[in-house]
């Protein structure tokens, strides 16, 4: 095959087909195929800018609030409250049931920490785990115990716990005592 007929053929072909576009490859419009497109843009400094960031990641104007232009690069990247994975309805009809996330919904900046097998942002909170306790308290419980246990171990590490059932055996108790522990001589048996 000759190299102007491959040009043909693969300028005929479409850049974007409809499956593709229903699959969910179009972001506002564009088919968004680098990660420049889903850069944040600058910290939105004017009322103006701040509804085009909200518009552009799908939030109402009024829900939007951007991360504190403070060096750290997020730009006009949305604030989002923190839910964990673990803390969502498992049984909704979500894009990805895996993340419980659907498409086109904005992640938390740090969303990779709140999977569901990672850490839970409300377990923070008092009531979240049984009886009341808090992460401090469980914290003073686990040194409470390995302390116990380092502490049992210092004070019996030097206790002898196999105590002998009988006298111990000497080899000077079959030559001055007469003693005789055992024998090479045979019984008086009838062998089979």
């Amino acid at each position: 095959m000759s190299l102007p007929h491959l040009f043909r053929l693969t300028s005929r072909l479409p850049l974007a087909s409809p499956s593709s576009l229903r699959l969910g490859s179009v972001r506002h419009g564009s088919i968004s195929l680098w990660n420049d497109d889903w850069k944040p843009g600058p910290y939105p400094t004017t009322p103006e800018a701040r509804a085009a960031a909200a518009k552009k990641y799908g939030l109402i104007p009024e829900d939007y609030e951007a991360y504190p232009d403070d060096g750290m690069g997020w730009g006009d990247y949305p604030k989002l409250p923190e839910v964990g994975a673990s803390a969502k309805d498992p049984y909704n009809n979500w894009d990805d049931p895996d993340l419980r996330r659907n498409y086109g919904e904005p992640m938390h900046i740090e969303w990779d920490s709140y999977t569901e097998d990672r850490f839970e942002p409300q377990s923070r909170q008092k009531g979240y785990w049984p009886n009341g306790q808090t992460y401090a308290s469980l914290l003073r419980q686990t040194i409470a115990i390995i302390s116990a246990w380092i502490i049992t171990y210092i004070l019996t590490y030097n206790l002898k716990a196999d105590y002998a059932i009988l006298p111990k055996q000497w080899p000077a108790d079959a030559t001055v005592l007469g003693h005789k522990h055992y024998t090479f001589e045979l019984k008086d048996q009838e062998c089979d």
